[in-house]
This record gives structure tokens, sequence and C-alpha cells, in this order.
């Protein structure tokens, strides 16, 4: 299957536009000193178990039945409606935002709700495919198509 085409984001932002989402983050994130016990508990059992469940939902809510994908990069990927839980759980930082992330992936995590909204109102919504949540996505998935 071939790769969707580039965008540059001079095809879609005028220069003032763009210049929010092209600052790169300097934050490197302190390092925590934990209990060695803890680290079974609280990076191994959740690795085993929670990790690979959550990896699998995300990868399905981002890739799976996406129409177009190979020939249209707004549809490379899908963006997902995430709501206070999913993104605590299911979607931290900002990974609902995924067709955003593969339209623009120098764009820190933080910024893509913003482009998302920059996206929409520059006319693009209607070429993404855009989801109203984990579960509808995952219906959607599972939904056994009728043959005629």
């Amino acid at each position: 299957m071939a790769a969707a085409p580039r965008i540059s984001p001079t095809e879609l932002f005028s220069p003032g536009d763009w210049a929010p989402f092209r600052e790169k983050s300097a934050w490197k994130g302190p390092s925590l000193a934990a209990v060695w016990r803890a680290y079974f508990a609280l990076w191994l059992l959740p690795m085993a178990t929670w990790f690979p469940l959550v990896t699998r939902l995300r990868n399905i809510a981002e890739h799976a039945c996406v129409e177009n994908s190979a020939t249209d990069p707004f549809r490379a990927a899908r963006t997902t409606r995430a709501a206070w839980w999913e993104r605590a759980f299911i979607a931290p930082y900002w990974v609902n935002f995924h067709a955003e992330h593969h339209l623009f992936m120098h764009v820190r995590c933080d910024r893509l709700p913003a482009l998302h909204r920059a996206l929409v109102e520059k006319g693009h919504g209607d070429r993404m495919e855009i989801a109203p949540g984990y579960l509808s996505v995952l219906r959607e998935a599972t939904a056994r198509k009728r043959t005629l």
C-alpha cells in the first residue's frame, strides 16, 4: 500500500497562522526515584495487562476502517473525540488527535487540539475522519457488513 502524499503547512496556513504550532518544547520532565518494589506493581504489571489493551484499542481507533487512507493525507488516520475519562485512561497527551498528528508530526502534543480547530476553521474538517468516541469506533470496527 502506498503512503499518502505529504502536506506542507504552507499549503494550508499562512506563516502567521502556523507560528503557534512551530514552537518546540523545552520541558524534559523530572526523573523520579521510586521504591524498588513499586517498579513491579506500577510498571511491569500495567505493561503486561493495561498497556496492551489500551494500545490495541487506540490502534483500532486511530487506523481501522478509514476509507481512502492511502491516497488522501487527511484520511491517513482518525481523530476521536474523547471524554475526560477516555483522555485520562486511554488517550493521554492528546493522542486522540491522531489525524492531525499524521498531517503534521512535528507539532507538540499539547497544540494538537488547537491545530484541529484551525484545520476545521480552514474548511478541512469534512476531509478528516472524526469519530464521536472510542466506543463508536469499536462498534464500527466490529459491525458485520451485510452483503446483498
